[in-house]
C-alpha cells in the first residue's frame, strides 16, 4: 500500500525492471514484482531499495516482492487453506498490476522511449530519435492493417452505413459504431478504408484517432505521411499533439528511412509542422539522395566520327545479250563511340532542405543557410553548435515529464488519504 501511494504502477514497473525485470527460474516476474508459481504454498520475502529524484525531490522507495517456494508435505488441512489463501492473494495482485505484454506491449510511457541526443557520426547509422523497437512495432501494425482480417469489420460498416447512403439516422448510427472500434490495426486501417467517404466520416475518424492515446497519435502520423489523399494528410497533421509524442517521432524515424522520395519529403514537412527538432539529424542526412540506376546493359551511347562509303562487293547481273555488276556499298566509321553503362541521379529534396534551414535558424537565432547542401558542414555545425542546445531541450522535456509523473503520484496519494479518512 505504501508503494501505491508513492508511484503509479507503470512507474513501479520501470523502477523495478533491474530488480525483478528478469524471468526467474521459478516463475515469471510480473509488473507488481510478484513471481507466480502455483505449486507453492510457502513464501520467501526479499527487499530491494533504490532512491531516485523526481522533480527535484529525493524519494527513497522500497519495493517488496514475494517469491513462492514449495513447503514440506503435510496431511494437515491447515497448509491447504494457507495455500488457497496465498493463491487468492496472488490472483488479486496480478489483477491489480497486470504484466506488460500482449498486442500493445510496445506502447510504453513516453519517457521510456525517449533517447538522449547524440552527435552525428562521420559514418554509420544516425542516432535514433526514439527506441527503434517502437518504430518496428508501429511499422508491423501498419502492415497488419492491410490484411483482410483487420478490415472486414470496417468494410462491413462502410457498406451498411456510409457510401451513397443518405439516411442521417443510419449514418449517425454508423459513426457511433465507428467510435467503438479501437483495435490497433483497425485504427491504422480506418483512414484507408474510409478514404473516399464524405467529410463527416473523415472528421469522425480523425477525432476518434486523436482520442486513442499513443496508438492514435501513431495512426495519425502514419496517415499524415503515407496517405494518398492530401485532404486526409492535412487533417491528420492538424490533429496531432504538440509537442510530438514518442509514437509520432517513431513514425517520423521510419519514414526518413524510406526509399520513396515523396514519403521523405512528407516526413520533413510533418517535422516542420510539429516543430520536432529531434529530427534535425535525419533532415541533414536526407536533404539529397544519389539513386543508382540498376538496369543492365548500356543506358545510352554517343558516336562522333566520319562515315565513308565504299564498294564492298559486286553482284553480277545477266540479261539478254548483256551483263553487268550491281555494287554493294559498305560504310567505314572513323572516330569514337562513347558508351554510357552506369549513372547516378542526384535528387535534391528542396522541401526537406527548406524545413531544415528554417527550423535550425529559429532554434539558434542565426542564419544557417550558409551550410548549403554540404553534409559535412551541416554535420560539423550540428555537433559543435546545436548539440548542446538539443541536450538542454531534452533535459527540459525529461524534467517536464518527471514533474507530471510526480503530480500524478501526489494526486493518487491525496486520493488514497481521502479514502482512508472516509473509511
Amino acid at each position: 500500500r505504501r508503494d501505491r501511494r508513492l508511484a503509479s504502477p507503470h512507474l513501479i514497473h520501470q523502477r523495478d525492471e533491474k530488480i525483478a525485470g528478469r524471468r526467474s527460474a521459478r516463475g515469471p516476474v510480473t509488473q507488481a514484482g510478484v513471481v507466480a508459481e502455483t505449486r507453492a504454498t510457502g513464501s520467501w520475502r526479499g527487499l530491494a531499495t533504490r532512491g531516485e529524484t523526481r522533480a527535484g525531490i529525493r524519494i527513497q522507495r522500497e519495493v517488496v516482492y514475494d517469491e513462492v517456494i514449495m513447503p514440506p508435505a503435510s496431511n494437515s488441512p491447515r497448509p491447504a487453506l494457507r495455500h488457497l489463501f496465498e493463491l487468492l492473494t496472488l490472483v488479486v495482485l496480478l489483477l491489480c498490476f497486470p504484466a506488460r505484454g500482449g498486442q500493445d506491449a510496445a506502447w510504453s510511457p513516453e519517457e521510456a522511449m525517449m533517447v538522449p541526443p547524440q552527435p552525428i557520426p562521420a559514418s554509420g547509422p544516425l542516432p535514433p530519435m526514439v527506441d527503434p523497437a517502437l518504430s518496428r512495432s508501429i511499422a508491423a501494425t501498419a502492415r497488419a492493417s492491410g490484411g483482410a482480417s483487420c478490415r472486414v469489420e470496417l468494410e462491413t460498416l462502410r457498406r451498411r452505413h456510409f457510401g451513397p447512403q443518405r439516411d442521417p439516422e443510419l449514418r449517425a448510427e454508423g459513426l457511433r459504431e465507428l467510435r467503438s472500434l479501437d483495435g490497433s490495426c483497425q485504427l491504422f486501417a480506418m483512414p484507408e478504408v474510409f478514404a473516399t467517404e464524405r467529410n463527416d466520416v473523415r472528421r469522425a475518424v480523425i477525432e476518434h484517432l486523436s482520442l486513442q492515446g499513443d496508438r492514435g497519435q501513431a495512426a495519425l502520423a502514419w496517415t499524415a505521411i503515407h496517405h494518398e489523399r492530401e485532404d486526409w494528410r492535412v487533417a491528420a497533421t492538424d490533429a496531432l499533439a504538440r509537442p510530438a509524442t514518442s509514437a509520432t517521432l517513431a513514425v517520423l524515424q521510419s519514414a526518413f528511412s524510406a526509399s520513396e522520395h515523396a514519403v521523405i519529403e512528407r516526413a520533413g514537412t510533418l517535422a516542420g509542422a510539429l516543430g520536432s527538432r529531434v529530427a534535425i539529424p535525419y533532415m541533414i542526412a536526407t536533404q539529397y539522395s544519389a539513386d543508382t540506376v540498376t538496369r543492365q546493359g548500356d543506358l545510352a551511347w554517343i558516336a562522333m566520327g566520319t562515315q565513308r562509303s565504299y564498294v564492298a562487293n559486286l553482284i553480277p547481273v545477266a540479261g539478254d545479250g548483256s551483263a553487268a555488276f550491281r555494287p554493294v556499298p559498305g560504310i567505314i566509321n572513323e572516330g569514337f563511340v562513347f558508351r554510357v553503362t552506369d549513372a547516378v541521379a542526384v535528387v535534391y529534396r528542396t522541401v526537406v532542405h527548406r524545413v531544415l534551414v528554417d527550423m535550425t535558424s529559429e532554434a539558434t537565432g542565426e542564419d544557417t543557410s550558409s551550410n548549403g547542401w554540404s553534409l559535412t558542414r551541416w554535420r560539423d555545425w550540428y555537433n559543435r553548435v546545436y548539440l548542446p542546445v538539443a541536450r538542454a531541450e531534452f533535459q527540459e522535456r525529461v524534467d517536464e515529464l518527471d514533474a507530471r509523473d510526480y503530480a500524478e503520484m501526489e494526486r493518487e496519494r491525496r486520493r488514497e488519504s481521502v479514502d482512508d479518512v472516509l473509511d
